[in-house]
């Protein structure tokens, strides 16, 4: 992540998001100072290697780092009907309801 970021100065171009952003969490201010969405899951991870470093946290961990989160369903593999629930899951984990 933080090498696409070097890239994308050297070759002056915008990231305007980073997508199943589970591993943002650990580096909150690189997102926070380029100030690049992170769409991801409350709760998804563990599921294959990439993903072993989620954390539940993560949603509230970049948001309260003044990162813009969204949370995503990752239709039609989850179903989008259940993003009520990733952000119930989200606010149990720490995030708030005006996140």
């Amino acid at each position: 992540l933080e090498m696409i970021v070097r890239t994308s100065k050297e070759f002056n171009f915008t990231i305007s998001a980073i997508h199943h952003g589970l591993e943002t969490w650990k580096i909150p201010d690189l997102m926070a100072e380029n100030d690049i969405t992170v769409a991801t899951f409350t709760d998804l991870w563990g599921y294959k290697q990439e993903a072993y470093d989620g954390s539940v946290n993560g949603p509230s961990i970049l948001t309260d780092s003044g990162v813009k989160v969204a949370l995503k369903s990752d239709h039609p593999v989850l179903n989008a009907a259940d993003l009520m629930y990733q952000a119930g899951r989200a606010v149990y984990y720490g995030w708030t309801e005006t996140d």
